[in-house]
């Protein structure tokens, strides 16, 4: 039973909404609940036990969570769409399973859902206890409170053979002080349907009273029609009216209305068998009912009880109120008309436009959070914007124009895909909007871990900000925007990434390694980097220079080795001197690399007459003494030939060079393999992961499965290194193919298997892990320790603390971010008008 403990701590809610069809052939799943409203059922999945041990791994509550809900999408067959959230409990007891066992066997017919926004979502388990604690005693139902990554706080869920009392149970949470908003759906067991007839309404179900003549005061169906003068012939000359059914539909109310739909009805005091009667398959609230996509193309039910708003204990509400100035899209928008007075630009019409729609988030003190994720990130791009614009620099606006609208594009996808619970179906036949879950209280957790990163990694005169940009699928990918402010360097941090991501613990490698692309500026050794890599290049060039030389016997093949080391000296000189020529002293990666590429096409361009020809490979004097030398060793042998195989094989690679990117592969493969080892130390330096978690890190954000058959050189000598770095006493099994050394293959395929490469390589990851460590107080190291811990829950297979951590986190975000936007608004650059 523990096992199942452990795997059922979650489950899924799926929501239906059908589509519309000129004919439905298909209905809702069996073990799915009919409900009124908007939807037009939903579901809870509890998720298969089995599954999770497959591979004899274990595997995270929320890769679960995630796999769970892929599930439901190999369903879909085109006649409904979904909308998945992923429910959690943050404690198992003995009220969770017994909740649970019931639903599994539809023991109650009805069933109703509280999606909940709180007041104080830090006081999640208080209003979990209070209302499980006040309805523990109830005979004619169960209630259970679940938690959820997505945009409401908490998901109330309730199951009863009684509608009424399940509805004042529903309206008892209205009166709880923490609920600031709640949204409901009720429906009816899709089993007990099946199980009626129109002839027949059963009173039982699972040996309990249905309470099925007990009067709903107020039924009112919204019916979107072909023609609203017929719609009541229509029903009345159905087969259905035969019944003593069609006496409620005669007392009805048949009433025009605007807006979607064009019919209201109106039924007041009917039995709650009405209802049913109404929701049986091939009933008028039922898809497969025939007149559904020829005479009614839509049908939406509401039921209204007879409960006094006023009724309930609930004090006075706590008034929430901004102290803010002005809002601050607000004042932006200003600010961008303004620019708008003296020209026609579309890039500011659309930035309008944008603002425009941020502001409700900005505004609605509940979806606040949702501008809270791209806050930061875009408020720096509107004050560059403001600056330029004020100094009318038109060529740099223009650059900045383009940067925006991606970051429009980038706004448009987290904000899209982040109002995920709240967001209606299309009202019109087409595309549901909804193309993946993406749970924003993860969003932001990630988000924050991104700023405490920043924290740990504080340079001075570096501003950074950062915003998180979950995709359908990518690999992931980070992208920089500098701006130079009069204090700071603003540095502007997007990280795309795939959304199922959010759903593994190895986003933290992978969200701290991308991030450290660009942070921690002094702890990269750039200097030590650059003479490392110079001196690697050299050592690669010549390989490739003098590949295929045939080794001769003894002394003589050292008198050609030292020939070959002179050159890789005179190489690396040369290529120092023009990185230090040409790079800034900050040398930059990119710097390096374009310097080095030039470097080398010098060396590959120049003939026999050009001073560095001489000065790298030798004047003909220096050639005739390498062959005096060789005459002496071996006096039967002819030095002038044996040479001449060296300098003719030089020869052919120098041509060969100038027509393939050996060259230049090798020198961004170099530097690249620099920057990600420093990316790897410093996720490992905050993290301290297993190796076996490195290497999974690998796979999930690759997107495929890296084994020793499946790896490439650049995976082989990072995994090589990492292991060095770790030498904990315990065996390290590293995909080591990547590093095999082949006579046949090219410099390029085997670079790091040379053992100076190895070398060089982990005495690099050596200083810089030196560095960072050395570099980290006491404040840094409680910081670290909260990100490790975090981490360790983050792999469970179950664990009530994740939610509670999400939690905090996501408080912590928030508050940090208003503090910025209200310190930030009240020296806004623009005087408001």
């Amino acid at each position: 039973m523990d096992d199942v403990k452990k795997d059922t701590s979650f489950c899924t809610l799926v929501l239906y909404k059908q589509h519309y069809r000129n004919k439905y052939t298909q209905s809702l799943p069996d073990s799915s609940y009919s409900s009124w409203g908007y939807y037009d059922g939903f579901d809870i999945r509890i998720p298969d036990v089995s599954y999770t041990y497959a591979n004899k791994k274990e595997i995270s509550l929320l890769t679960k969570m995630h796999s769970e809900s892929r599930k439901i999408i190999t369903e879909l067959q085109g006649f409904y769409g979904v909308q998945i959230i992923g429910l959690l409990r943050n404690q198992y007891n003995k009220t969770y399973e017994q909740f649970i066992e019931n639903y599994k066997c539809k023991k109650y017919p009805y069933f109703g859902i509280g999606f909940v926004m709180m007041n104080d979502k830090l006081q999640y388990d208080v209003l979990q206890k209070k209302i499980e604690e006040e309805n523990q005693k109830q005979n004619e139902l169960q209630i259970l409170v679940m938690q959820t990554f997505d945009t409401m706080d908490a998901v109330v869920l309730i199951q009863s053979n009684c509608l009424r009392e399940l509805e004042k149970c529903l309206r008892k949470l209205e009166n709880i002080s923490q609920i600031v908003y709640l949204y409901t759906i009720v429906g009816v067991a899709q089993s007990y349907l099946n199980i009626c007839s129109e002839k027949k309404i059963e009173l039982k179900w699972n040996e309990r009273d249905c309470n099925i003549e007990k009067k709903i005061p107020l039924l009112t169906l919204k019916i979107a029609s072909e023609n609203p003068k017929k719609i009541r012939t229509i029903i009345e000359s159905k087969s259905i009216m035969e019944t003593d059914i069609n006496k409620y539909f005669k007392e009805a109310d048949f009433k025009y209305m605007h807006g979607h739909h064009n019919v209201f009805i109106q039924f007041r005091n009917i039995p709650v068998k009405f209802l049913i009667f109404l929701l049986l398959p091939n009933g008028l609230l039922s898809h497969e009912n025939e007149l559904f996509g020829t005479s009614i193309y839509n049908i939406e039910t509401d039921c209204l009880y007879d409960f006094d708003i006023a009724d309930g204990e609930r004090g006075q509400d706590t008034q929430v109120t901004d102290d803010l100035p002005e809002l601050l899209t607000d004042m932006y928008i200003k600010t961008v008309q303004k620019y708008l007075e003296n020209e026609n630009n579309t890039y500011l019409h659309n930035l309008v436009l944008i603002l425009n729609a941020l502001s409700q988030f900005e505004h609605f003190r509940m979806a606040r959070d949702v501008y809270y994720l791209v806050f930061r990130a875009f408020n720096n791009f509107l004050m560059e914007f403001d600056k330029l614009s004020r100094e009318k620099n038109d060529e740099k606006i223009d650059e900045l124009n383009v940067e925006i609208t991606k970051m429009i594009g980038y706004i448009n996808s987290v904000v899209t895909q982040s109002i995920h619970t709240d967001q209606n179906f299309l009202a019109i036949p087409g595309y549901s909007g909804i193309s993946f879950w993406l749970p924003i209280k993860l969003t932001i957790y990630y988000q924050e871990l991104a700023y405490k990163i920043i924290k740990i990694y504080r340079e001075k005169k570096h501003q950074y900000d950062v915003m998180l940009v979950p995709e359908l699928e990518t690999k992931p990918y980070t992208k920089e925007k500098r701006i130079e402010g009069s204090e700071n360097i603003i540095h502007t941090i997007i990280v795309k990434f795939g959304q199922r991501m959010l759903f593994q613990p190895s986003l933290h490698i992978v969200l701290i390694h991308e991030l450290s692309h660009y942070i921690g500026e002094e702890y990269r050794q750039r200097i030590l980097r650059k003479n490392k890599i110079v001196e690697l290049m050299a050592f690669l060039t010549v390989k490739f220079l003098f590949k295929g030389v045939i080794q001769e016997n003894g002394s003589i093949q050292k008198e050609i080795d030292s020939y070959i080391t002179n050159v890789q000296e005179k190489i690396e000189a040369f290529y120092l001197r023009k990185i230090n020529k040409k790079c800034s002293n900050d040398y930059y990666a990119s710097d390096i690399a374009k310097a080095l590429q030039s470097a080398a096409w010098n060396i590959i361009m120049a003939d026999s007459k050009d001073p560095l020809f001489e000065e790298v490979f030798g004047t003909l004097s220096d050639w005739d003494a390498i062959i005096k030398k060789i005459d002496e060793i071996e006096p039967g042998m002819d030095g002038e030939e044996i040479f001449f195989e060296a300098k003719n094989c030089l020869s052919s690679n120098r041509m060969k060079a100038r027509y393939s990117v050996e060259v230049e592969n090798l020198i961004c493969s170099l530097v690249r393999v620099f920057k990600e080892i420093y990316s790897d130390i410093s996720a490992y330096a905050i993290l301290q992961f297993p190796f076996e978690e490195f290497q999974d890190a690998f796979s999930i954000s690759e997107e495929k499965q890296i084994d020793n058959t499946n790896v490439d050189c650049q995976q082989s000598i990072r995994e090589y290194v990492m292991a060095h770095i770790m030498k904990n006493g315990s065996e390290i099994k590293v995909n080591n193919r990547g590093l095999e050394i082949s006579g046949n293959n090219s410099v390029y395929d085997q670079m790091y298997s040379y053992d100076l490469v190895k070398k060089q390589l982990c005495e690099y990851a050596e200083e810089c892990m030196q560095k960072i460590q050395y570099r980290f107080n006491k404040a840094d190291n409680d910081v670290i320790d909260s990100i490790r811990i975090a981490y360790t829950h983050f792999k469970q297979q179950n664990d009530s603390d994740i939610f509670s951590i999400v939690i905090k986190e996501n408080d912590a975000y928030e508050k940090e971010t208003y503090r910025q936007i209200k310190s930030f608004t009240k020296k806004f650059p623009v005087k408001r008008t």
